[in-house]
């Protein structure tokens, strides 16, 4: 028995990444060692995502559990015994939409300042929120207004594919003014 300074140890499978494979337009999930046993499950919850994101200039490539980097988006955040449990994903529908809002949520810090600003910024919420309701195939729990995700939808294929490039190039910007108009 450890006890003293050795009672707790670093887990190196915590630290070591395990990553799907690379298919053509698909992008690689990549997981902690401990977690590997999901990576089916994972793939197969974000699997309408990743069809929706196929051919997005700007889409990432690759998406972690922890501490994305460039061209990475990070993965919802799952605890053992709640999120994972027996090795299973408890709800993958919320899996995915907890990935997809991490993908199109803005980390602002200052709020809107005048009544223009503060209207901009409820435009950017509205098209956030038609984002991640079209990524995850789910009307959306925070907005009742679904003219921003029906002019989403209109849009011919090659057309989205390219105003959502443009979206997801302005993940960090907050000037309401850089984010397209949907």
């Amino acid at each position: 028995m450890h006890t003293g300074a050795d009672l707790f140890r670093d887990d190196p499978a915590v630290a070591r990444r395990v990553c799907s494979k690379a298919t053509p337009g698909a992008p690689q999930i990549c997981l902690n060692a401990s977690d590997f046993p999901v990576l089916p499950q994972v793939s197969e919850a974000l699997a309408e995502m990743f069809t929706r994101l196929e051919g997005v200039l700007g889409a990432p490539a690759r998406y972690v559990d922890s501490r994305p980097k460039d061209g990475e988006a990070g993965l919802a955040h799952v605890t053992r015994g709640w999120g994972i449990t027996r090795n299973r994903l408890t709800d993958p529908r919320r899996y995915a939409s907890d990935t997809a809002l991490g993908l199109v949520n803005r980390h602002c810090q200052a709020g809107p300042r005048g009544k223009d600003r503060k209207k901009e910024a409820e435009r950017v919420a509205r098209t956030a929120d038609a984002v991640l309701s079209w990524l995850t195939g789910e009307d959306s729990t925070w907005s009742r207004d679904s003219r921003y995700l029906a002019r989403l939808k209109a849009m011919p294929d090659a057309d989205r594919r390219a105003w959502l490039g443009r979206f997801l190039a302005t993940p960090q910007r907050c000037t309401p003014a850089e984010v397209p108009v949907l």
